[in-house]
């Protein structure tokens, strides 16, 4: 599937969503479900042991939005 820029509203909604829910992981709650791909109505719910699967899913959400705003990932700048 071919993600284009009407998807985007999605994807961003998604992203909070995963972000939320590695906040909440990493702050002591248990389990968290995450809804996940265009069109369908899908979860996975992720235990402490699986933040790092959760980080992953983050970065390819952040990725896909990069790609298709044409906007890269920020990063901080680095000073010497």
């Amino acid at each position: 599937m071919t993600t284009t820029i009407s998807d985007l509203p999605t994807l961003q909604l998604r992203l909070a969503e995963a972000e939320l829910a590695l906040h909440k992981l990493l702050t002591g709650k248990q389990k968290v479900q995450v809804m996940y791909a265009l069109g369908g109505n899908h979860s996975v719910t992720y235990q402490q042991t699986q933040a790092g699967d959760l980080r992953a899913y983050i970065s390819e959400l952040r990725a896909t939005i990069a790609s298709v705003t044409g906007i890269g990932e920020r990063r901080p700048i680095h000073w010497s």
